[in-house]
């Protein structure tokens, strides 16, 4: 049982039965148990995601979101294969970032669900 760890997504990939409790990406019918966390603990022993599922929505979220590259340090352009160029900006440093916007939670979980809820309807196809 999880509420929204990536935890979650390393238990699918090792076969282990996941009851999302709160908000996550992968918390699709065929990856995780579906059903109530009473139940849960009675039938998440007959309970397996499928596979092939996994794999497909692995790949789709690999594809999208993941870039070859470092936030910490400029990387050589030769060793760089995600294709992205940095160029030179003024940006200030991170610790010169002024924070005083708060950060809008609903705004980005209903963001966030969104997303998911597209991301099923590809790994579908």
């Amino acid at each position: 049982m999880v509420i929204n760890s990536t935890v979650g997504l390393s238990a699918i990939h090792h076969g282990a039965p996941v009851k999302v409790c709160g908000i996550a990406i992968y918390d699709i019918k065929g990856l995780t148990y579906q059903g109530s966390l009473d139940r849960f603990w009675n039938e998440s022993s007959s309970f397996a995601s499928n596979h092939g599922l996994y794999v497909r929505f692995r790949s789709f979220i690999i594809r999208r979101t993941q870039l070859n590259g470092s936030f910490y340090k400029r990387l050589h352009l030769n060793k760089m294969h995600s294709g992205i160029r940095w160029k030179e900006t003024n940006y200030p440093e991170p610790e010169n970032v002024d924070r005083k916007d708060p950060v809008n939670i609903p705004e980005i979980c209903e963001r966030n669900l969104k997303n998911k809820e597209l991301a099923f309807r590809l790994i579908q196809k």
